[in-house]
Formats: structure tokens, sequence, C-alpha cells
């Protein structure tokens, strides 16, 4: 049976990246240097179009979410909405129940929400192999026969804080207030809406 340094060969070091030159090609034919304009040509327009849809993208998200925190207040919450399109149809505004949570952020929350906390934040463990440990021997050996009490040599341990199922349902009938809504998103940040 193999040993775990030899199970994981290649798995560990650093990859290097040689950085390449660039030139300028000096004889292009016409329609090559008149497609090359016009792809700078398209990008351009594209930039600007992304612009222009972002601006108008937030005045469609802005107003949908009034009414999503509006009726999350009712009871009557919705991850989406379609929004009238004129003459495409319709536009569909939706959210996801994923945010922004900071670990630093955890008093906060809990200050926050109060007795809520327990019911809409989970806190998971992430852990990490620490760097370097699959390059020395001794420590690799080491690993093999790790016992509980010697974790923390080779791990690092990072905590995250989840909104659990259904955080964007229920945190209206935690809040109760569009102001301490607003307060909860300063570090419970959701995730954009999306426009399809």
């Amino acid at each position: 049976m193999a040993g775990l340094k030899e199970s994981i060969k290649g798995a560990t070091g650093k990859v290097s990246v040689k950085k390449s030159s660039v030139s300028t090609i000096p004889d292009v034919p016409e329609n090559v240097e008149k497609a090359a304009e016009k792809v700078v040509e398209l990008k351009v327009e594209i930039k600007e179009k992304e612009a222009e849809l972002e601006s108008k993208g937030k005045i469609v998200t802005d107003f949908c979410g009034d009414v999503q925190d509006r009726q999350g207040f009712k009871g009557l919450f919705s991850k989406s909405y379609y929004v009238p399109a004129g003459k495409f149809g319709q536009l569909l505004y939706s959210t996801r129940n994923m945010y922004k949570i900071s670990p630093e952020s955890e008093a906060d929350i809990k200050k926050l929400l109060g007795k809520a906390y327990d019911e809409l934040i989970q806190k998971k463990i992430t852990v990490t192999l620490k760097e370097g440990v699959l390059d020395n021997e001794t420590l690799t050996a080491e690993l093999e026969s790790l016992l509980g009490d010697k974790f923390d040599k080779f791990f690092d341990v990072t905590p995250k804080l989840v909104a659990k199922e259904d955080f964007d349902k229920d945190i209206f009938r935690v809040v109760k207030t569009p102001e301490k809504l607003s307060e909860v998103r300063t570090v419970v940040e959701p995730y954009k809406p999306s426009l399809k």
C-alpha cells in the first residue's frame, strides 16, 4: 500500500508561469487589419452596452427589491417576479438565498437577530492542510499516524457563517421593519439578483 506522500504525488508545489513577450506583426493583409479594427470597434460597443445594461438593470432590481421587501413583511415573500418588458414580453427578476457574511461580523449579527440567530445562521468550518506539510517527509509520516491532539499542527481551521435554508423568507418575520432589515443587510449582504 502506498503512503500518503505517494498517493498525492504531484498535488503540491508551485506552478511557474513563464512571461511571454508580445510583438507586433509588421505586415498584415488589409482584410486582417480591417477585421482587427472591427473587433476593437465591437469591443468598445460591448463595453458601452454593458454599462447601459448595468444602469437600466439597477433601476429594475431596485424597484423589484423594494416590492420583494414590502411583500416579505406582509408574509408574501417571493424569490422571483416577472416584470413587463414592453414588446419583449417579460423580464424575470430572481434572487437566491445566498449571502456574503464575514465571520468577523458574528457578534453584530447575533445582536441584530437576537434569539433568531441560531434559526437563521449556521457556522461551517473549513479545514485546510497547512502549506508545506506534504513536502516534508517527517510531517507526512506523522500525518499518516495523526492523533486528535496533533490536529492543529497540520490544519488551519476557518469558520464560515452561512444563511440557513429560507433565510431570505424568514428574515422578514424576524426583523419586522425595513430599517432593521437594512441594518441586517449591512452584515448579511445578499448576492446581486439576476435579470433574465
